[in-house]
């Protein structure tokens, strides 16, 4: 039966004793007088009810009981203080689960770059990523299920006050034509060139966020553009523009993809940029987000050197 009398102290008095088996020479290690020592021994012997050491005037020797004590009580002893250590950690932020959501553009953009620094950073923080929409990321992380999310920040009837949000990428608008589109050959376009042609849009139902900028874009152009297609992944877009059954408009980071197939053609006249949030709970002081959100905010702003 486990004594309450028996602490951690006791422990390791013993594992020093008996790494050493001489107590002059644990009590030197303990700094502590040999007296104190060998009587916390006996202590911890009584306890027990177990004798852990043979003395003589000339040795001292593990007992086969002694020997099984030993092994256990370096492994207790271990595991506490891989128990300080992972919570000094996590109070730091170096451990833990850390979830983020994440919009496909901003995959294709930041994401990475952010994820690449801070892992190489908190190798033991265990990051958990989902592709998901923004109004879906907003509602995980009003439901704590989300720490950090990477959006298409909502118009003002969609923000939240719980929210915190900070713009981390603006990308400008540009135009994907089939390869073959008369239009292809351009070194520009204004934007009210493609009113007469079918559209590839996200649908207003999955993506409204997107769907409204793009048609936002037309609407300040003159025209309402003729949807032909509805799709949900960017890469299906792609593919679609390639296969000539429409063109469309996208962020300027999604250029990084170069499918046969298709060109892109920047906008003179658009003034509309395709804008990237980093949002997290307002109230959310956790050392392992607030380590995210200084990586996040160092990685953004080389990035941001670099292109200017």
């Amino acid at each position: 039966m486990y004594s309450q009398k028996i602490e951690l102290r006791h422990l390791r008095y013993f594992v020093v004793v008996a790494e050493e088996l001489n107590f002059s020479r644990a009590a030197e290690r303990l700094q502590m007088a040999q007296p104190p020592l060998s009587q916390q021994i006996r202590q911890l012997e009584q306890e027990l009810g177990v004798q852990l050491l043979e003395r003589n005037k000339h040795s001292v020797q593990l007992t086969e009981a002694g020997k099984v004590f030993l092994a256990d009580a370096q492994r207790l002893l271990q595991q506490v203080e891989q128990a300080i250590t992972n919570v000094q950690q996590a109070q730091r932020g170096q451990v833990g689960q850390l979830k983020i959501g994440f919009i496909a553009t901003a995959a294709d953009s930041i994401v990475p770059e952010v994820l690449k620094v801070y892992r190489a950073r908190y190798p033991r923080v265990n990051v958990s990523l989902r592709e998901m929409l923004g109004r879906d990321q907003l509602q995980a992380l009003k439901d704590h299920e989300l720490h950090v999310g990477f959006l298409v920040p909502p118009g003002a009837s969609g923000m939240q006050p719980q929210i915190s949000m900070e713009i981390v990428q603006r990308n400008p608008l540009v135009a994907v034509l089939p390869e073959n589109h008369a239009l292809a050959g351009k070194q520009s376009l204004a934007v009210n060139e493609l009113a007469e042609e079918p559209f590839i849009l996200y649908p207003h139902t999955s993506s409204s966020v997107f769907h409204d900028l793009i048609v936002g874009e037309c609407n300040r152009a003159g025209f309402t553009p003729i949807v032909a297609q509805e799709v949900s992944e960017i890469r299906t877009l792609l593919g679609l523009v390639a296969a000539g059954l429409g063109v469309s408009l996208i962020p300027s980071t999604v250029t990084l993809f170069r499918p046969q197939g298709i060109v892109y053609l920047p906008l003179r006249d658009s003034t509309t940029d395709y804008t990237i949030a980093m949002t997290w709970q307002h109230n959310d002081s956790s050392s392992l987000v607030q380590e995210f959100l200084a990586v996040a905010r160092e990685v953004i702003k080389q990035l941001q050197d670099r292109e200017s």
